[in-house]
């Protein structure tokens, strides 16, 4: 088995692509279970490897104002909430200007 593109770059429009479908997810609203998955997915996705080809922070204004809002909520599940606080953390250890994004909020 080929597990070499496994650590290749990806393609930097499927991943704008993929964030945009779970960032449209979080702000129309799903099922609980709908909302966790993305909030999972982006706890993930800044712990990930490929934070290193994520665009410049200033284009995570509307996901912060979006997973602060879920942590603000009494609607959300835990696990929704627990995912939320975990992305924001991790963005926060990308870099200062992500700091500022989020305290800005």
């Amino acid at each position: 088995m080929d597990f070499s593109q496994l650590s290749a770059p990806p393609n930097e429009a499927i991943l704008q692509d993929e964030q945009r479908l779970y960032l449209d997810l979080l702000e129309k609203g799903g099922t609980p279970s709908a909302i966790e998955a993305g909030t999972l997915y982006f706890r993930s996705l800044f712990t990930s490897d490929l934070t290193t080809h994520l665009a410049h922070p200033e284009n995570y204004t509307r996901l912060v104002s979006i997973l602060l809002s879920i942590l603000e909520s009494d609607f959300h599940t835990e696990g929704a909430r627990f995912n939320a606080v975990g992305a924001i953390t991790n963005m926060a250890c990308l870099s200062q200007q992500m700091i500022h994004l989020i305290v800005d909020q």
